[in-house]
């Protein structure tokens, strides 16, 4: 089967979700599959690069080469548009899978040119659609603030315009939030659940200066983007220490990846909680780092909640190593009574390996 990925994004390690197209075109072809990757609104091209369709360019996960078009959000939407019926018309997928985020097509999250250029590509070429939603519209909470409402009601007709304008195309998403509003609109909606964008490795160990600085500690981890809400940030370190109190051992915390604009007002509250030489900041780190230290930790802090984990593909990280969580509260809490019945449950409790997740998709969308 061939697959063409179209994204908002595909620059490594810069948008989650280009991130997750990768590794899930690099594991359809490990799969026996071809695919090829398409960025419709790249915002993160060099400059001198931004006004070129990159046809040769290829990016790669786990050693697999993976075939990728990036288009920069400063050429017309109307050049995108016919080079994005040359590409399908050239590449011949038997499948078109939009990787769907309304903020990856317009920084407002209302994505009118994208939809319009889809609508006039899926008239303009023979092929299957399918949509991944890992995101839907604003305002689904009962609580939600009026504007969100509002503007969630435009998302929601962009979003149905799109599913319309596909005829009904495969449809899957990785939240069960997300899931049930799709359902309740009378659509097949499948749910795949959220693998990591890294490969956890049981068997990594830290390097010695590391593993001597954090001694026998409580282990405590933070990795990649900082809530700005320092309160719920603070009540997480507290929960941290009292969980360290029990087995009489001190807390040390480790942040590591892309810690966004909250890192450094998050460093300085964990030095005034837990103590300056308690706390380590190590930034960017290749993956096999990654599985060390979180081999290591004795538990983990998410700015995810327990109705949205299922988004972070850190958190599935986080659980593949059967690591504890501690999340940030629910503020929406009509939403938790999506994650308590045993529906929910079982999809909950579905494989989030790769390999595993890979074939379920493709099984779904045939």
């Amino acid at each position: 089967m061939k697959i063409i990925f179209l994204c908002g994004c595909l620059e490594p390690g810069q948008d989650g979700v280009g991130d997750y197209t990768r590794r899930l075109a690099g594991e359809c072809i490990r799969q026996g599959h071809e695919a090829v990757m398409i960025a419709l609104h790249d915002r993160k091209l060099q400059e001198e690069r931004k006004f070129s369709w990159q046809a040769s360019e290829e990016q790669e996960d786990s050693d697999t080469k993976i075939k990728c078009f990036r288009w920069s959000e400063k050429v017309s939407w109307r050049d995108r548009q016919e080079e994005l019926v040359k590409a399908i018309n050239s590449e011949k997928p038997d499948l078109v899978s939009i990787q769907f985020v309304l903020y990856s097509y317009n920084e407002k999250g209302i994505p009118f040119h994208f939809l319009k250029v889809v609508k006039r590509v899926a008239r303009s070429v023979n092929t299957r659609w399918h949509i991944m939603f890992h995101e839907l519209w604003l305002g689904i909470a009962k609580e939600s603030k009026f504007r969100e409402k509002v503007i969630g009601c435009i998302q929601e007709k962009v979003v149905m315009s799109l599913i319309i304008c596909l005829g009904r195309p495969k449809i899957h998403t990785q939240c069960l939030q997300y899931y049930y509003t799709l359902c309740k609109k009378n659509l097949d909606v499948y749910y795949l659940p959220l693998f990591s964008n890294f490969d956890y490795d049981s068997s990594q160990a830290l390097p010695k200066e590391i593993s001597s600085a954090l001694g026998s500690s409580f282990v405590t981890v933070h990795f990649g983007t900082f809530t700005n809400e320092i309160s719920v940030l603070e009540d997480q370190f507290k929960k941290a220490m009292d969980k360290a109190g029990e087995e009489k051992r001190n807390v040390f915390f480790v942040g590591f990846g892309k810690g966004g604009g909250g890192e450094q007002a998050a460093l300085q509250l964990a030095e005034k909680v837990f103590g300056v030489e308690q706390v380590m900041a190590l930034g960017m780190v290749e993956s096999t780092m990654i599985s060390a230290l979180i081999n290591r930790a004795d538990l983990a802090i998410s700015r995810s909640n327990a109705v949205n984990w299922e988004k972070s593909g850190v958190v599935a990280l986080f659980k593949a190593s059967n690591l504890e969580v501690l999340f940030a509260p629910v503020r929406n809490k009509s939403l938790i009574e999506l994650t308590t019945d045993s529906r929910s449950a079982s999809k909950l409790s579905e494989s989030r390996n790769i390999k595993r997740v890979c074939k379920k998709f493709i099984a779904e969308i045939i």
